[in-house]
């Protein structure tokens, strides 16, 4: 059995991406790997959605998916924001011999760039105020250098601080908001415009912009006020 302490699990320890069913990964933790047969291991106290792969969550991962020990041997691939969506083909030959092995793996993959989406962010929160207007109110996360506990807040990681709230209902959007703080007001006014009055049942969809990436990952939620 291999276990490890808290202390450990945070700065980053048994660390794995497991592929899902409908495609991308799932980053997770696990506290405890056992041994529990030939080549098969049952991992016990998961972190599960880290590195921003949280939506993967709500995919399974059945029988024989894949699962990449995430450590120190991982190299990320570097190139310029433009390049995403090219067809890219790696070569990887064993240790020590070149790339024309005939013994090399070789793959050809899509650029997607995903490792500079900004990650979504969380506890989305809506709030009807007394004079009709419904504040919203998020916290932000950082992709960049957030593991240090040191700071009441983590870095932005991004050029700019910006986001983009869609006030939705069903599959209409309603309203699109800019904001450059983690918070902005929908109006009662703008409530009027949209529904016809006062709403008491909105959707509520943040995503943080990036100058590279465009818009990050999605975090919303439905609240009846």
């Amino acid at each position: 059995m291999s276990s490890v302490d808290k202390t450990a699990l945070l700065a980053g320890a048994n660390l794995f991406a497991v592929s899902c069913l409908e495609g991308g990964f799932e980053v997770i933790q696990a506290r405890e790997i056992v041994l529990v047969g030939p080549q098969t291991y049952q991992f016990r106290g998961l972190l599960r959605g880290l590195m921003g792969s949280e939506r993967q969550t709500a995919q399974p991962s059945p029988a024989g998916s894949a699962i990449i020990k995430l450590d120190a041997a991982l190299a990320r691939v570097t190139m310029p924001a433009f390049e995403r969506g090219a067809q890219v083909t790696f070569i990887a030959p064993p240790a020590g011999e070149p790339a024309s092995s005939a013994d090399a793996l070789i793959g050809e993959f899509t650029y997607t760039d995903a490792w500079a989406a900004p990650f979504a962010p969380a506890h989305l929160r809506a709030a009807r105020l007394g004079n009709g207007d419904i504040a919203i109110t998020w916290v932000r996360r950082t992709r960049l250098g957030g593991d240090s506990w040191a700071s009441e807040d983590v870095p932005l990681g991004e050029e700019t601080e910006s986001y983009r709230v869609e006030i939705f209902s069903g599959a209409a959007v309603k309203r699109t908001i800019e904001a450059i703080t983690p918070a902005c007001a929908y109006p009662l006014s703008d409530q009027i415009a949209d529904f016809g009055g006062q709403v008491n049942v909105i959707g509520v969809r943040v995503v943080q912009m990036s100058l590279r990436y465009g818009a990050g990952r999605v975090k919303e939620s439905v609240f009846t006020l």
